[in-house]
């Protein structure tokens, strides 16, 4: 028989690695969300462009239609007759709707998206607190580069003047230097 301390202990490590685990999945998940993200995207600018290319080549064929002096005549189709859907029955749609229950049962309720959870807010929480992290980030960033940019420039304006090659000032001719740069 095994006492409390060890059964504790492999009740915490189990825990631990259950929410590892998690979190290892729910990154998973905000990852793929992000690429389908991509994905809908690229689709997206696709599909104007072969908009784009079709309209290009419908306007040229046009032009080639304007050009030919005789149009040819085309008989015109006659539609064919629209099947009629057959009426279905809802003993039909049974089977269906069992197989759709039994699906969402088998959902567990941490990968069901329909369903938020406290955990689901708090994640939600999160992310807004680590976006706006990162947008305090790349706004410092942008101070510092700023400033390393005027640095920099200091630096080369010095140099090509030769100013980091002149003795430094002492004595009197210091004092009124410093005291010539407090009046600008």
């Amino acid at each position: 028989m095994t006492n409390l301390p060890e059964r504790r202990r492999v009740a915490e490590n189990t825990l631990s690695r259950l929410t590892a685990q998690r979190e290892g999945l729910i990154a998973s998940l905000v990852r793929t969300e992000g690429k389908l993200k991509d994905a809908r995207r690229k689709l997206e600018r696709i599909q104007r462009a072969m908009q784009k290319a079709l309209i290009k080549h419908t306007e040229e064929w046009h032009r080639e239609q304007q050009a030919q002096p005789e149009p040819v005549q085309v008989p015109e189709p006659t539609p064919a007759p629209e099947p009629k859907p057959e009426p279905v029955d809802d003993a039909d749609l049974e089977p269906a709707r069992q197989l759709l229950q039994a699906v969402n049962e088998e959902i567990p309720y941490f990968l069901d998206r329909r369903k938020k959870t406290a955990g689901d807010i708090a994640d939600d929480a999160a992310r807004a607190k680590i976006e706006a992290d990162k947008k305090e980030s790349e706004k410092t960033r942008a101070k510092v580069n700023a400033e390393k940019r005027v640095v920099r420039q200091q630096k080369l304006d010095a140099k090509l003047s030769g100013a980091t090659r002149r003795m430094p000032l002492t004595g009197r001719a210091a004092l009124a230097a410093i005291k010539a740069e407090r009046r600008t």
